[in-house]
Formats: C-alpha cells, sequence, structure tokens
C-alpha cells in the first residue's frame, strides 16, 4: 500500500501529489498555493463545475488516496434545488482522473440542459 502518513497530507509538486509528514509545511502550501485549483467552468447561469485538490486523502485506507475533488456548484443551490441531482461530486485520486471527470461531467450537463434534462444525475465512465 505504499508510505503510510497517519492524517493522511498531500501537496501537489508540478502535478503530482506528495505525501506531506510537516502539517506547518502542508497548511502553508494549502493556504497560498494557486495549484489547488484545478479547473472551474461556468456552464450556464448559476451553473458552475469546480475541481479542487483536497489535500487530505479521503480513500479512507483505499490503496490509493483519494485527493481530489469535482463538484457541480451553484449560488443558491439548497433554496431552488429540485433534489440532489445539481448538487453532485466525484472524487478522483489522481490530477489526470481529476480533469478527465471535470470534462466529462461538463460536457454530460451541457448534454443534459440542451436536451432539457437539467437537472438530472450525471453518469460518466
Amino acid at each position: 500500500m505504499g508510505e503510510y502518513n497517519y492524517v493522511g497530507l498531500y501537496i501537489l509538486e508540478n502535478g503530482v501529489p506528495v505525501l506531506c509528514m510537516d502539517s506547518a509545511k502542508w497548511g502553508k502550501w494549502m493556504s497560498e498555493s494557486k495549484d489547488r485549483f484545478i479547473h472551474k467552468s461556468h456552464i450556464e447561469g448559476d451553473i458552475y463545475l469546480s475541481t479542487v485538490f483536497l489535500g487530505i486523502d479521503h480513500g479512507f485506507g483505499s490503496d490509493e488516496p483519494v485527493l481530489f475533488e469535482t463538484s457541480i456548484l451553484r449560488p443558491v443551490q439548497i433554496k431552488e434545488t429540485k433534489g440532489l441531482e445539481d448538487m453532485q461530486t466525484w472524487r478522483s485520486c489522481t490530477l489526470g482522473e481529476a480533469k478527465h471527470t471535470h470534462f466529462a461531467v461538463s460536457a454530460k450537463i451541457r448534454e443534459a440542459m440542451k436536451e432539457g434534462r437539467w437537472p438530472c444525475k450525471v453518469k460518466i465512465d
């Protein structure tokens, strides 16, 4: 399973997650690095898609650390949502997977909007 870090803290170095055993260094990197923000897309109206580096392993014992998150964002999503369909989240282990997820979800949302099916559950391969 590789090197064990009981708190699962990571930073990115040239797009590669690196285990960080120094919590002060991790905190500084997380608060100062623009590399945390992978991609943000304006889909339409008040709908955005955001992919970020989490910096903390959300894999909870899985073989690979789960470090990236892609989320559909709406400023008023709690008040206006028709359900949880427009508040979905996907997690990824690598930067490449995270980028693929971001663009695949973006395409699926745009397709659903064009066909009048939005909001809907977005499924990607």
